[in-house]
């Protein structure tokens, strides 16, 4: 097998939490072990890269041997822990999966190898210095739905509201709506959006809400005018498809995926994506939740 380029291999990188994608899980640290504890990704361990290894913020490099443990010296390439690229979705080079030589890690810590283990665990890097330090409070974990945040949170609790994030452009591209009340996309880091977002079902239909407001699609003379918030809930609302787990599209009413086109470096609207025969360069925008 071809090797897979690793995060961070080629220099050292600033300190970062891990997420386990459509997961409520944390990597936290018992004695010298690493275990998965059902809390939320900020509350779990902040790590750095060092020579391509994984390290915590105490200098404690990761390494497997019957078990994910620390040691305070630079472990053996063939038993340190390290991220690969995770190639089996679409979703732009920002997604990994933990790998010890030629076997990768699933949910429970253990090493499979590539053909005998059909499941490995998505992950994803947040920077810490590109979000805000606060307590998000205490989650259960959700059965892993379809309708669930990227960060393991159901997208349908009334108490929170999450930020909107579009894979492919480093967490960048922040959501928001003025004064018109029409959706766009700016160049700041997502969690800096003032629209945040979660889902409402109602008469069997799922909607999508911001700021307790319903997300709604506009036309003009039959054609698109854009993603707008209202008061008033929708006949026929835009909807959000689970590509992957914990990744979505956003269609609009009439089921076409939308991508976000950037006019310039610091705003962006949401387009349908037409017939892909004709534009086979042009991709939706993949979406995930963040609390």
């Amino acid at each position: 097998m071809e090797e897979l380029e690793s995060y961070g291999q080629d220099q050292d990188c600033e300190t970062f939490k891990i997420v386990v994608t459509n997961n409520l899980k944390a990597f936290c640290q018992i004695n010298n072990q690493i275990v998965l504890e059902n809390r939320h990704y900020t509350k779990g361990l902040t790590f750095s890269i060092e020579d391509g290894c994984l390290k915590t913020k105490e200098d404690l490099y990761l390494f497997y041997d019957k078990g994910l443990l620390l040691s305070n010296e630079i472990p053996l390439f063939q038993n340190r822990a390290i991220l690969k690229i995770f190639e089996e979705y679409d979703v732009s080079e920002e997604t990994f999966y933990m790998a010890v030589g030629d076997k990768h890690m699933h949910l429970d810590l253990t090493l499979c190898d590539e053909e005998d283990c059909d499941e490995k665990m998505m992950l994803q890097v947040m920077h810490t210095n590109k979000f805000f330090e606060y307590d998000v409070g205490e989650f259960e974990a959700t059965d892993g739905g379809i309708y669930t945040s990227a960060d393991g949170i159901d997208l349908f609790r009334e108490d929170v509201c999450f930020g909107l994030n579009m894979l492919g452009r480093n967490c960048m591209g922040e959501c928001r709506y003025f004064e018109d009340r029409r959706i766009s996309f700016g160049s700041e880091y997502f969690c800096y959006g003032i629209a945040f977002f979660n889902l409402k079902r109602n008469d069997g239909k799922v909607y999508l809400m911001c700021d307790k407001q319903y997300v709604h699609t506009v036309y003009e003379n039959d054609e698109f005018g854009g993603i707008y918030v209202n008061e008033e809930p929708p006949e026929h609302p835009p909807t959000i498809v689970e590509e992957w787990p914990g990744v979505f599209t956003l269609n609009d009413s009439r089921g076409r995926p939308l991508m976000v086109e950037f006019y310039k470096a610091s705003y962006g609207e949401l387009h349908p994506v037409y017939d892909p025969s004709f534009h086979p360069d042009v991709q939706p925008t993949y979406f995930q939740f963040f609390l």
